[in-house]
């Protein structure tokens, strides 16, 4: 598969979490803080047991801070498939409701 079809089968994916995930607009807490975290190089690998930690360590991230809005910048997937690696990481966001954004490729 060429980086352009990869980029563009990741950008469809991104579309249809986003759909699921995203509320119409952003909100500050009630105490009027915006909380934001980031998560880099997470470099997960879809079915591969490795990358359990990753996951673990997102969630564990997400329960504690209740963020209102999560960055995944760079790297955040590793091999193949692509896009179920994708679903994944972003399912953890999405299915709390937490908008969230995506950078591509390391920098």
């Amino acid at each position: 598969m060429k980086m352009n079809e990869i980029l563009f089968c990741l950008l469809a994916v991104l579309n249809v979490c986003s759909v699921w995930a995203q509320p119409k607009t952003l909100k500050f807490g009630k105490n009027g803080d915006f909380k934001i975290v980031q998560f880099t190089d997470v470099h997960y690998i879809y079915n591969d047991p490795r990358s359990d930690v990753s996951i673990e360590r997102i969630n564990q991230v997400l329960d504690i801070e209740k963020p209102d809005l999560v960055l995944f910048t760079g790297d955040v997937i590793y091999g193949k498939p692509a896009e179920e690696g994708m679903r994944t990481v972003l399912n953890l966001v999405s299915k709390r409701k937490i908008p969230f954004a995506v950078t591509f490729f390391n920098h």
